[in-house]
């Protein structure tokens, strides 16, 4: 990871940009994440993302406590805002500012973890079958990288889409207390 300076004039020759220029990434999150990770890589790195848009728009909507659907709206702004970022410039997984997404993402969790504790939730879908499906996604988008890259991305990040929201349990029936 975060080895982009190093490869790009090897493994992806710029043949208008001299080798002499460091470029320190690609300029875009999801494709630095592409890079670093590859194709199963970038769809859980996007997963990653969905799941924490899903778990505080959940808090936002169904938070009885004030304070806690005001933490939801700053960190969700505060992550649509690295998202936009990291659309125009990249910082990639491996270097010391991530912590901070890191930092995020774990207090989104938290929150979202703190307001159901006590709630009926159920599964989307099991650990297995969300495993199966990123691989089947992966599978998919890397039979398309070769001809198509376009629509080996699009897959890509939709997969990445569903499989968060697949991750985050929704209001309903009593969780499964199965092994997962």
């Amino acid at each position: 990871m975060n080895a982009f300076r190093k490869v790009v004039h090897v493994l992806y020759p710029l043949f208008t940009i001299s080798p002499d220029v460091d470029i320190a990434n690609a300029h875009n999150n999801i494709l630095q994440t592409a890079l670093d990770l590859g194709i199963p890589g970038m769809i859980a790195y996007v997963g990653v993302w969905s799941a924490a848009a899903w778990m505080l728009a959940w808090v936002f909507r169904h938070s009885g406590n004030r304070l806690h659907r005001r933490i939801a709206i700053g960190l969700g702004a505060g992550l649509l805002a690295q998202f936009v970022y990291g659309i125009n410039d990249a910082i990639p997984l491996g270097a010391k500012a991530g912590i901070f997404w890191w930092v995020a993402l774990a207090i989104s969790a938290a929150l979202f973890r703190l307001e159901t504790h006590a709630k009926q939730m159920r599964q989307r879908a099991s650990a297995w079958e969300i495993l199966v499906m990123w691989i089947l996604l992966s599978l998919v988008a890397i039979a398309f990288v070769g001809n198509h890259p376009y629509v080996a991305l699009a897959i890509g990040v939709l997969g990445g889409v569903y499989l968060g929201y697949l991750s985050v349990p929704s209001l309903g029936e009593p969780l499964d207390h199965k092994e997962t």
